[in-house]
């Protein structure tokens, strides 16, 4: 139940739920705790099939409530729908643009809306922005509320877009000159991301509400997360990539060294590409793991599930224990052992099941 504390804790310190909300959660985490540990206590006969099915379900039961909670949680960022809290809105269509400028990093902030950046062919800076204004009584002031709560520039090496208004829902459309850049920073408390064709060291996307997609990406470290929606980064490259959700699916496919992925109650999905890969640790609450993995190359792998089943599908892995408790099924494995340079795997889910699969077998993703 750590994870879930921690979780709890994170939400509490971004001002997601309020401290008796929290507290909810805690008496409802130590509730589920107490009959978890009844039930281990209890002496029974954990040979007998009826017994197994019985404590399965109990503790399925248990992982649903703890979940449904947090999600109601979770609810509370997906309900700052504008039109419902602020009436009637006025539109309003402006774009940025800037000449041929230097500059190495870029900063994004949006309290509403959607941000889509990408790279082009030219030396210019680009900003297209399609918003609606609320609490305005008509175009004129809509317009210069935009104006005025919107900030666009490039000075000290850094170009910074701002909208920080709850009260303006906007979407933009980034276009930046394709080169590499030393920094993204992109910050949203309501939008998706969509990020394409753009090459950085430091990438670093959050989103209180939101999906986030990469496609085409490079980056020495990504580090996303999102409270409430699914993460994806396909064809990309990174040597450091973490992610986070707590509601949503994780699909990850291209070059990586070093991947660290959590989902509370998504699956996650990894495919390695390449031979640079060095490690991989994997963690869901309620979501399946499907790792691909070629085995050209040595892996040491351990997988960890409660409830649910572990396959290893490596036709020249080598089983080192497999272990299958009731309540506690472990899977050690090695690949090519006599080899250097090993790529570590470790994957972990509490109900859900874990699949390594060979490389060749990978679905269309």
């Amino acid at each position: 139940m750590n994870e879930e504390r921690k979780r709890i804790l994170a939400m509490l310190d971004d001002g997601l739920i309020s401290v008796e909300e929290a507290e909810e959660l805690f008496d409802t985490l130590k509730e589920a705790e107490s009959k978890q540990t009844n039930a281990l206590t209890t002496k029974v006969d954990w040979e007998s099939e009826g017994h197994k099915k019985q404590y399965a379900n109990q503790a399925r039961h248990t992982s649903k409530k703890i979940l449904h909670f947090l999600e109601d949680a979770v609810q509370k960022i997906k309900d700052v729908d504008l039109d419902f809290n602020f009436g009637t809105a006025y539109p309003v269509s402006h774009i940025f643009y800037m000449d041929a400028v230097a500059f190495e990093d870029i900063r994004i902030g949006i309290a509403n809306g959607h941000v889509q950046l990408s790279a082009w062919n030219e030396p210019n800076v680009r900003v297209e922005c399609e918003a609606k204004v609320y609490q305005v009584q008509n175009q004129s002031e809509a317009r210069q509320k935009f104006l005025r709560e919107t900030q666009f520039e490039i000075e000290n090496n850094r170009l910074q877009l701002e909208s920080t208004s709850k009260q303006v829902k906007t979407n933009v459309v980034v276009k930046v000159p394709n080169r590499l850049f030393q920094s993204l920073d992109i910050r949203l408390f309501n939008g998706d991301v969509n990020i394409g064709y753009l090459e950085v060291v430091n990438g670093t996307i959050k989103t209180s509400n939101g999906t986030i997609h990469i496609e085409n990406g490079s980056a020495e470290d990504w580090k996303m997360e999102t409270g409430n929606g699914p993460i994806q980064l396909i064809h990309s490259n990174g040597k450091r990539v973490d992610v986070e959700t707590i509601n949503g699916a994780i699909k990850l496919e291209g070059y990586f060294q070093q991947v660290h992925a959590q989902s509370v109650s998504g699956s996650i999905e990894c495919v390695y590409n390449g031979e640079e890969a060095q490690s991989g640790h994997f963690k869901s609450t309620t979501g399946n793991l499907r790792i691909y993995l070629a085995e050209s190359k040595r892996i040491d792998g351990k997988l960890t599930t409660k409830l649910g089943k572990i396959r290893c599908k490596l036709k020249q892995a080598d089983i080192i224990e497999d272990k299958q408790d009731v309540m506690n099924k472990l899977l050690r494995f090695e690949v090519l052992e006599q080899e250097e340079n090993p790529l570590f795997i470790e994957g972990d889910t509490k109900t859900g099941s874990i699949w390594v699969i060979p490389k060749d077998e990978e679905e269309i993703m």
